[in-house]
């Protein structure tokens, strides 16, 4: 695909809740960017079959033309996550470990043409271990490393499914998922868990909030999981804490629970992906987890387009399938 990149190309990232596109550059830059809450696995939930996926697709790159004011069917669409998932628009198979933190690491699949899109359309393969699966993160990791000189460190990416991947000599060398954060939106919406805890609208992130969410950290540090979920609402009941924070304890007791049972932190340094207050809240965490060696600070920018980067390195470095 080394020609594509001679006028940039329109990449796609496409998780479980949320769907991105943004127009790339020849030198890599992000010329313009659209979002919108259309995961795959949010629209599946909403019954949207594999056509309206595509339809989906189509009018997020309507509206991305749109903002750029500019025709972009001559462009190559590159798409890493969900899409190429048996939930997506075409399941393409998986890469193994160990994977190269690099551009050339990546697998891109032609997967033809889809219905009423213009575009030549690749997805990145996605990476697979004897017992784990993830799309889009590979990508995002190339781009997490690119430019930081480390050929060992521990990459964390908060969000719907969490995971860790283990980076040594750099290669991802082994990874694993959390479902931390989905597991914390059944609690919070279809559990008896909602009826102790305030609106996060109402229930701000202020000093108390970090208070509460740090009482959730000190929690997790329980081996009984399930026990300490229910006493965020028998305490509530028994009038032994306020409601008010209980939102953030449960986020503190989430993220605890996943970060401190991780036995090899004292090997390297974390790099901690994501943005927003989901990267904020890991960030905190991490400073009360024993064996933390280091955290490697990346700017926002970057990490909220260490994906585009990924896709770029791919496109200039590896022919597509």
């Amino acid at each position: 695909m080394h020609e594509t990149i001679i006028k940039g190309f329109i990449g796609c990232d496409w998780g479980s809740s949320n769907f991105r596109l943004a127009l790339i550059g020849m030198e890599g830059e992000v010329i313009q960017e659209y979002d919108d809450a259309g995961g795959v696995v949010l629209l599946r939930q909403q019954g949207v079959d594999t056509e309206g996926l595509v339809r989906h697709l189509r009018d997020g790159l309507t509206v991305l033309a749109g903002r750029c004011s500019r025709d972009l069917s001559n462009l190559p669409l590159i798409i890493s996550g969900m899409a190429g998932s048996s939930l997506g628009v075409c399941e393409v198979p998986y890469a193994s470990l160990p994977l190269v933190v690099g551009g050339e690491g990546l697998t891109a699949h032609d997967v033809g043409p889809l219905s009423g899109i213009q575009q030549k359309v690749y997805i990145i393969a996605g990476v697979c271990s004897e017992d784990d699966v993830m799309r889009g993160e590979e990508t995002e990791a190339v781009g997490l490393m690119d430019g930081l000189g480390l050929r060992d460190a521990l990459i964390i990416l908060p969000g719907t499914h969490s995971k860790h991947l283990r980076i040594r000599n750099g290669s991802i060398c082994a990874f694993k998922t959390y479902m931390t954060g989905e597991l914390f939106q059944i609690l919070t919406t279809n559990s008896i868990l909602k009826h102790a805890l305030n609106a996060a609208a109402a229930d701000p992130f202020d000093d108390h909030g970090r208070s509460c969410f740090i009482e959730g950290l000190e929690m997790a540090r329980s081996s009984e999981l399930l026990h300490e979920l229910f006493t965020l609402r028998s305490r509530v009941l028994l009038k032994h804490m306020p409601m008010l924070g209980n939102f953030h304890r449960l986020s503190g007791l989430m993220i605890g629970y996943e970060l401190f049972h991780v036995e090899d932190f004292e090997e390297s340094p974390v790099i901690l992906g994501g943005a927003g207050p989901l990267h904020d809240r890991y960030r905190l965490a991490l400073k009360r987890i024993p064996g933390v060696s280091q955290v490697i600070e990346i700017p926002t920018l970057h990490r909220s387009r260490a994906v585009w980067r990924g896709q770029f390195l791919s496109a200039t470095s590896i022919p597509a399938k």
